[in-house]
């Protein structure tokens, strides 16, 4: 959902020509936007400015600018100050709909986007945001009325201005198909140990779905041969809607061998958005070997910013018994082409194991590329590169290589 308002709004400030006549300069900026080089694009937006503070159309873009810079405060003030001087501009009101939009105030969008349809009634570009508006907030929500409002308002564009409506689907909410909401994935994975010890391997297979509640349900065989023994492994999991920008995760495994991986564990999460493009989410695990049983707390934050996400997420280990140990994971990725990405990720911290001449606490750091490549809109190949040192125990060099198909 943040991709995509991202995408719209850009989209919508590259399609939409100011009332004010576009000097040269514009269209620079407009390009500049295009490319996403946003902080460059308000540099130029400034220059205009030293020269002619008063210009409406400078005002406009930085406006704009700050907005899909997530400076919202900032851009919110500018866009108060426009209202001001031109209350009954319809561009001034449109645009500060579409920053009330990406700031996640969807209520304050509708209403400056009714004011911009009062003032311009045929302005198809604003039916057609309200639309976007409407149909994202009863996808989200679900809540009949918000359903009821998007119908309405779909009936009164196509009296008004046919060719919006015919782009738009009559309900907020298509008939479910199953169609690209599986994705079947399989992988294969090596890594090479320090010193005389056997190289590890493993492969999976994992199949997810999402049902017509948009809950998304997830399961996965794992084979894993190390240290000479073999295991495999089963996981199911849940991803559960629970309102606005929030979910509850479930995931459980089970190893009826058990001999590396272990025999059981239960993870329960709950993320949610505290403001727009932030995300939190605490969660705990509980896991049993056949000599030991440990609780593992963990806190993940994570950032999108244009085409970047950045994660952190702290972990916490006790074992049954006495002995913790703490790691940190960070993580930070780049998309490109809209969904494919490509990232690093450093983690360090503890890991701690009990023995059968005791609990083994040793230092861990690691770090890892890895991403994801769309071939086309079904199919995609997942990579990662890593490096760990597990104290003086060893150091581990690998790779995973999988291929997904959604269908």
């Amino acid at each position: 959902m943040k991709r995509y308002l991202m995408a719209m709004m850009v989209g919508l400030l590259l399609s939409h020509a100011p009332a004010w006549a576009e000097d040269a300069w514009q269209a620079q900026v407009r390009e500049t936007v295009g490319n996403h080089d946003l902080h460059r694009a308000r540099a130029q937006v400034e220059a205009v400015l030293r020269a002619r503070p008063a210009d409406p159309a400078a005002r406009l873009w930085q406006a704009r600018i700050d907005a899909l810079l997530n400076d919202h405060a900032r851009s919110r003030s500018r866009f108060d100050a426009l209202i001001a001087d031109y209350p009954d501009d319809v561009d001034v009101r449109f645009a500060s709909a579409q920053q009330y939009a990406w700031q996640g105030d969807n209520e304050a969008a509708l209403e400056e986007l009714a004011v911009a349809r009062a003032q311009a009634p045929d302005y198809a570009s604003v039916w057609a945001f309200e639309l976007q508006v409407l149909q994202a907030r009863a996808r989200e929500t679900r809540d009949p009325g918000h359903v009821a409002a998007y119908a309405q308002r779909h009936r009164e564009a196509r009296a008004q201005v046919p060719e919006v409506a015919d782009a738009w689907p009559e309900e907020a909410l298509p008939p479910f198909t199953w169609r690209r909401r599986r994705i079947l994935d399989i992988g294969y994975e090596e890594d090479y140990l320090s010193g005389d010890r056997d190289d590890w391997r493993g492969a999976d297979i994992g199949l997810q779905w999402q049902d017509s509640r948009d809950r998304l349900w997830y399961t996965r065989a794992r084979h894993t041969r190390r240290f000479d023994q073999d295991d495999l492994e089963g996981n199911v999991g849940v991803y559960l809607p629970m309102g606005r920008q929030r979910q509850l995760q479930l995931d459980a495994t089970y190893s009826d061998t058990a001999r590396i991986r272990p025999e059981w564990s239960a993870y329960a999460g709950f993320y949610w958005m505290p403001r727009a493009r932030w995300g939190l989410q605490p969660g705990v695990r509980r896991t049993h070997y056949e000599s030991s049983d440990s609780t593992t707390a963990s806190l993940l934050a994570e950032h999108y910013r244009g085409q970047w996400r950045y994660a952190y997420t702290f972990f916490f280990t006790r074992l049954d018994g006495g002995g913790s140990a703490p790691a940190h994971v960070l993580d930070a990725r780049r998309y490109y082409r809209d969904t494919s990405h490509v990232g690093a990720g450093l983690g360090y911290g503890k890991d701690i194991e009990s023995l059968p001449q005791g609990v083994l606490v040793t230092d861990v750091v690691g770090i890892s590329v890895f991403g994801e490549h769309f071939l086309d809109p079904d199919w995609s190949v997942t990579w990662r590169l890593g490096w760990t040192e597990q104290g003086d125990l060893y150091e581990r060099t690998g790779w995973r290589l999988g291929l997904r198909y959604r269908f």
